[in-house]
C-alpha cells in the first residue's frame, strides 16, 4: 500500500541504451566521466574475485545461489 500511496517508481539503467546523443557516440566521454567519479569516490563498487579457472563451475553456480556480492570475477592468471 505504501508503494502505491508514495507512487514509487523503479527504473533500470542499461548504458547501451544511452550510447548516442543527437546521433553522436558519447561512450568516450561517458567512460572519462565515470572513471573520474570512481576516482573521486562518488561511485563505489564491489568485486567478488575467485582465483583459478578450475573454480569456474562452482563460481558460476554460486552466482545463482546468491553466494557472491557485487560483480563476480574469475582470475585466470596473475
Amino acid at each position: 500500500m505504501s508503494i502505491l500511496a508514495n507512487r514509487i517508481m523503479i527504473e533500470g539503467f542499461i548504458i547501451s541504451d544511452n550510447y548516442f546523443e543527437d546521433g553522436v557516440d558519447i561512450r568516450p566521454q561517458w567512460r572519462r566521466e565515470l572513471a573520474e567519479w570512481i576516482r573521486e569516490g562518488h561511485i563505489n563498487y564491489r568485486e567478488d574475485v575467485t582465483e583459478g579457472f578450475e573454480n569456474t563451475p562452482e563460481t558460476f553456480i554460486g552466482m545463482f545461489r546468491g553466494e557472491n556480492f557485487g560483480k563476480r570475477l574469475i582470475q585466470m592468471a596473475t
